[in-house]
């Protein structure tokens, strides 16, 4: 790629407001995460993460990698990740809740019961806008769900 297509790439934030973190990368998550957001600028994201798919070394980084979209939860439009706990229980702390005031689309899959990964005890958010919900077989497993303000469409 030339010079100055890849800087018009760099600068066009609606190319980055897609990021998908799912599949075996080879990619530092960390860094595309915090480049993707940087570019991003304040719009709105979709946020496709499944850490269970990522390599050994790439989960280490998860209770990182869920600092740094927990601060992007108010920009969030779309939330797509399975319930992996490192990833969980800090991007959705049971307190204080988390504001989530663009989010519109919430999905979390369970894993496999094999790879022994339970949801912890609860999740708090506040998401005004939400119209979809997908909590994908953790019935079983999530104990309480605290949502303010939201009148969801869709729940699966």
């Amino acid at each position: 790629m030339c010079r100055r297509w890849r800087a018009v790439a760099v600068g066009t934030p609606q190319l980055w407001t897609t990021l998908g973190l799912h599949g075996i990368c080879h990619i530092d998550p960390i860094a595309l995460i915090s480049t993707a957001l940087r570019r991003s600028g304040t719009l709105s994201l979709d946020v496709y993460i499944d850490p269970l798919t990522w390599s050994y070394g790439s989960r280490r980084a998860l209770p990182e990698a869920a600092q740094l979209l927990r601060r992007a939860l108010p920009r969030c439009r779309t939330l797509h990740t399975s319930n992996a706990p490192a990833l969980l229980e800090n991007l959705f702390p049971a307190h204080p809740h988390v504001a989530a005031p663009r989010l519109l689309d919430l999905q979390i899959v369970a894993a496999p019961k094999s790879s022994g990964y339970i949801l912890h005890d609860g999740i708090a958010i506040s998401a005004p806008v939400l119209a979809a919900l997908d909590l994908c077989d953790l019935h079983p497993t999530l104990r309480a769900l605290r949502m303010d303000g939201s009148t969801v469409h869709r729940i699966c």
